[in-house]
């Protein structure tokens, strides 16, 4: 019975979206997650990659996280685009559709 339990606990966690965490430590096949990269001093890529458990307004919080993060606490402008990316299920022949949110974000210049 306590072997149920615990399979039951590790089968609904499985289910319970990606979490606020870098692109490749976890996950499927660690592609959730967020990913960044610096284009200049102040300007950011930030992308953050769901699972089908993950609301747009919840990868966008997480967006905005990291945005802060990488702008060091200062304020910062976003611009921001929502779209759903096709990846293949476990059914032969099928997909499902995993929400990603993209953009970039904009370090207010300290004074």
């Amino acid at each position: 019975m306590r072997f149920a339990a615990v399979v039951f606990v590790v089968l609904l966690s499985s289910c319970a979206g990606v979490g606020y965490k870098q692109a490749g430590q976890t996950g499927f096949g660690g592609e959730t997650g967020y990913r960044d990269r610096q284009v200049d001093k102040d300007h950011f890529e930030i992308s953050v990659l769901g699972d089908g458990f993950d609301s747009f307004d919840t990868l966008e919080s997480y967006f905005k996280r990291r945005a802060t993060e990488l702008c060091g606490g200062r304020s910062h402008t976003e611009v921001i685009d929502r779209e759903y990316l096709k990846r293949p299920s476990v059914s032969p022949g099928s997909s499902v559709k995993w929400p990603i949110v993209r953009g970039m974000a904009a370090c207010a210049t300290p004074n």
